[in-house]
């Protein structure tokens, strides 16, 4: 895994293009963005080589969370999103069929493939399948915060 390289002007470009579709995807689910401003929290490079893979886990702190793949090989990682429903395993029935996706499902899991690039809000759980590969399965991670400002016409605090 590299270093927080969000602050490098080499991948400007791509910066910009993910913090504008960030905005898009926060303005699409609904969210007040009028007095927020999208900013990269952190971006770095992993390299998973044969039988690496990564655990469950979510973002806290971050509003949206990615990934650019880079080099996807055959039998590498699957890219694997989590029922955000805690409660739900209280009362889980068996799905009838896993193929599916439905209310029933929960995972959901994708085949990355090299130049796709995949948005998630930050608290939904996602994980990393095993790399069966010998070559090594290469992507970019990125996480997304907003920070607001008071509108100009906001009322004074005292």
């Amino acid at each position: 895994m590299t270093d927080n390289f969000a602050q490098d002007e080499k991948i400007k470009p791509l910066k910009f293009f993910i913090l504008n579709s960030v905005l898009n995807v926060l303005n699409q689910q609904g969210y007040d963005l009028r007095n927020g401003t999208v900013h990269m929290l952190d971006m770095w490079c992993q390299e998973h080589s044969m039988y690496s893979s990564m655990d469950y886990h979510v973002h806290g702190g971050a509003v949206m969370s990615g990934f650019y793949f880079l080099d996807c090989p055959d039998e590498s990682s699957r890219l694997v999103f989590h029922d955000p429903r805690p409660s739900k395993v209280f009362s889980n029935l068996p799905e009838l069929d896993q193929n599916n996706l439905t209310s029933a499902s929960s995972a959901v899991n994708y085949v990355p493939k090299p130049g796709m690039l995949v948005f998630a809000n930050s608290w939904l759980p996602h994980s990393f399948t095993r790399n069966s590969s010998d070559k090594k399965f290469t992507f970019i991670h990125f996480n997304v915060g907003v920070t607001y400002t008071l509108p100009t016409d906001a009322p004074e605090i005292i």
